[in-house]
């Protein structure tokens, strides 16, 4: 691997975040205000650690900092590491950025930074995303301001991990105090502290005085409040009643765009809809009934039908926004004969049942829908089962599913989209997937550092993914998300993320 400095890009190709109120700009950020977040679902947790939604990154990213941060290009930027360089291949230094405090008023230091990489990869902590940073071995204190990171083998994708929970840091102080019950009430370094969270109604966040950033936040507080149904959460931004809706679909894109008082933004995105299967257990421990649904799916008629055309069909788990993306990879076509066929060769021509779980808001339920009577054509007799987010996502983790219809929040760089889904022991691996030429696959792809060789290894996975099917592939999810005109300086980020350090309100 080549020695990479502290503003290397990326190189996500087609991206073009929007500043969504770009001439404030040039005016003077007003202090004060509350600004009122309305969200996806609610939360299942906020240790950075135990991390099971996208959704939840909205409040980690208001309330803590990450070792190393991603600018509206999705290009890596200093954030509490200053800068970092390789010294070799399989040694990763981070120079600290000074004078910063946690809420609690200790210091964030290398001791901390060692503190809660430890605390990821402890056995003991029982956390499931530990396999994100299987590749680092030691993390060593160099200096109070300066951490090194050993590594097993060479690891393309490290620096951009540390944009994502691994490089989250909670007080330490904090963590030994609170234990567990640390997972209500986080204490980090971010531009908000933790004020309380009730559950199914609202999280409330306020401004944090001694934040690093001289100046910022501008906010006195924001308020999260979970709206699944994303209709209500569009009609609460129309009546005033929300600040920022986080996710729009495209059906209501002409309605928000043609206000004056709210505005519109857009990207090309790294998320997906999909459906999970559980391969350990029947129908879908059988790839060849795997193979039949996944022809039994018209995912154009999805795209145009349910998303106005506004969207892309999805290939696998690497999206046209990605430098890593193959246009060569082509998704599965319905196919009805064949799917009839590849259910025969399984021994299930009677047809087969099976239950789908999914999120309960509108437009899930619609391609829930859409899949089901598509999939009966072919003898598939699917039972929808919607069910609220905390109570999927638990059954996810314990792997009482069949299927599940949901989405995936994709990563800057593919290891990240890839190695956690997909490897045998991958942070995100409910479906008891494990191939072998899989797992080689993606530690190639991970050790290598030249990005065309990177590329046509991931070409490989994707292609592999296809084959196996063990999770199929819907659309590539909108990125839209709205404001109020009142609220300056608001980035849209194409990985959806919601930083609010720099946002303030027009009075």
């Amino acid at each position: 691997m080549t020695r990479t400095s502290g503003t290397r890009a990326l190189g996500i190709l087609g991206v073009a975040a929007l500043l969504v109120a770009g001439a404030a700009s040039a005016q003077t950020p007003v202090r004060g205000g509350t600004l009122r977040v309305a969200t996806a679902s609610d939360h299942t947790t906020l240790d950075p650690h135990f991390a099971t939604m996208a959704n939840e990154l909205n409040i980690f990213h208001a309330v803590l900092n990450t070792l190393v941060g991603v600018d509206r290009n999705l290009h890596l930027m200093p954030e509490l590491a200053e800068s970092w360089k390789w010294d070799t291949e399989t040694t990763l230094t981070l120079a600290l950025r000074k004078g910063v405090k946690f809420h609690d008023g200790t210091d964030f230091d290398a001791a901390a930074v060692k503190f809660n990489i430890d605390r990821l990869m402890d056995p003991a902590t029982k956390s499931r995303l530990a396999s994100q940073i299987d590749e680092v071995k030691a993390v060593e204190v160099v200096e109070p301001h300066m951490v090194r990171f050993l590594l097993k083998y060479p690891s393309a994708g490290l620096v951009a991990t540390l944009s994502h929970v691994p490089g989250m840091m909670m007080s330490p102080t904090a963590v030994k105090k609170f234990g567990k019950d640390i997972a209500r009430a986080p204490v980090g370094t971010g531009p908000f502290k933790f004020v309380e969270w009730v559950r199914d109604d609202h999280l409330t966040v306020e401004r944090f005085d001694g934040y690093w950033d001289k100046g910022k936040p501008y906010l006195d507080r924001v308020v999260f409040r979970p709206i699944p149904d994303t209709n209500v959460a569009v009609i609460a931004l129309k009546t005033a009643a929300a600040d920022v809706v986080t996710v729009v679909e495209p059906k209501d894109v002409a309605g928000l765009r043609g206000r004056r008082d709210i505005v519109y933004a857009e990207s090309p995105g790294l998320n997906y809809y999909m459906i999970r299967l559980n391969v350990s257990q029947p129908p879908f421990d059988n790839r060849t009934v795997r193979l039949a649904f996944a022809h039994a799916i018209d995912r154009e008629s999805i795209a145009k039908g349910l998303f106005f055309g506004a969207v892309r069909v999805a290939t696998g788990p690497i999206t046209a926004a990605s430098w890593a993306y193959s246009p060569e990879i082509k998704a599965y076509g319905r196919d009805v004969a064949k799917a009839k066929a590849l259910l025969g060769e399984a021994g299930k021509a009677g047809g087969v049942k099976f239950e789908m779980q999914s999120l309960p808001n509108p437009i899930v339920r619609r391609i829930g829908e859409v899949v089901k009577a598509q999939a009966a054509e072919i003898g598939l007799d699917i039972t929808l089962a919607p069910m609220e987010a905390a109570k999927m996502m638990q059954n996810s983790l314990s792997m009482n599913y069949q299927a599940m219809l949901s989405y995936r929040s994709g990563r800057e760089d593919p290891d990240g989209s890839t190695y956690r889904d997909f490897h045998t022991t991958g942070a995100f691996n409910r479906m008891k997937y494990s191939n072998a030429k899989m797992d080689e696959l993606l530690l190639r792809a991970r050790t290598t550092s030249v990005p065309e060789e990177r590329k046509a290894l991931y070409a490989q996975v994707q292609k592999l993914v296809l084959d196996d099917s063990p999770m199929i592939f819907l659309v590539e999810m909108p990125t839209g998300q709205a404001v109020s005109a009142k609220v300056k300086n608001f980035v849209h980020y194409p990985n959806m993320y919601v930083k609010l350090a720099g946002v303030w309100l027009e009075k």
